[in-house]
């Protein structure tokens, strides 16, 4: 379907205008809650700290470094979606009509175990230790990530990460209202699983179906045992083939 409500811009200008959209996310979401997190375990010391924050000012800068390259990477996949978009060849709609209420949510849980799946098998393979040494190194020297780690990565990694939404929405027709939600809870869910800190209560992760749910302590011990606790929003595929440490 085409869209026909967004101004049409120059390529130039739309990778600009998102440029500058990703950047401000990515300062918007870390830094406040990197503040918060320092301030509480400074008055709650060892209470929500999963692992001794050894991250100092050297890696928090080659962080911010690699977020905004990606920031760059994630702002031409943007700007191409667009461009698609406009001209009718992804499945993003807008009328509630077309697909019916019940599709409306069924599409954005699909949409979630759809990315999931993506990244436990694009991240895999980003372990294999060739690829991890020349890409997927970059991320993990963070052993112990903070808000800033969320997304460091690669260009390279960028690239492929980015590759999941022009993809996606050229085979699986979308709400542009759940595309919307669903480029919000990728956002903030990245820089929850990067805390080094949890805070999800322990009675909520032992329960279904919560315990079926990344949260930060499952993404820092992948960080440390480095081949296990691969997945993105689930641990489903962690648990089917086996790389699901606890």
């Amino acid at each position: 379907m085409n869209c026909t409500s967004l101004p049409v811009f120059p390529w130039h200008t739309t990778f600009l205008i998102l440029l500058a959209v990703m950047i401000t996310r990515y300062f918007v979401l870390v830094a406040p809650v990197f503040w918060l997190v320092k301030k509480i375990n400074h008055q709650f010391p060892n209470r929500f700290e999963i692992g001794i924050q050894t991250m100092d000012s050297r890696q928090k800068r080659k962080d911010i470094f690699w977020s905004l390259l990606s920031s760059g990477i994630f702002a031409l996949s943007g700007t191409i979606m667009i461009m698609l978009w406009q001209r009718g060849e992804l499945q993003i709609y807008q009328g509630w009509q077309t697909y019916g209420a019940w599709y409306f949510f069924v599409s954005g849980f699909l949409l979630m175990v759809l990315h999931d799946t993506y990244f436990y098998w694009t991240h895999r393979w980003l372990h294999f230790p060739k690829l991890f040494k020349s890409i997927h190194k970059v991320h993990h020297e963070s052993r112990i990530p903070t808000a800033w780690t969320s997304f460091a990565f690669h260009p390279v990694e960028a690239l492929i990460q980015a590759a999941f939404l022009p993809l996606i929405f050229w085979l699986l027709p979308v709400h542009w209202l759940i595309l919307l939600f669903f480029l919000g809870a990728m956002s903030i869910l990245g820089v929850i699983n990067h805390l080094g800190h949890e805070f999800y209560p322990v009675f909520m992760r032992k329960k279904f179906p919560f315990c079926h749910l990344i949260n930060a302590t499952h993404h820092q011990l992948h960080h440390q045992k480095m081949s296990f606790n691969l997945g993105l929003y689930f641990n489903f595929w962690d648990l089917i083939m086996e790389t699901e440490y606890e």
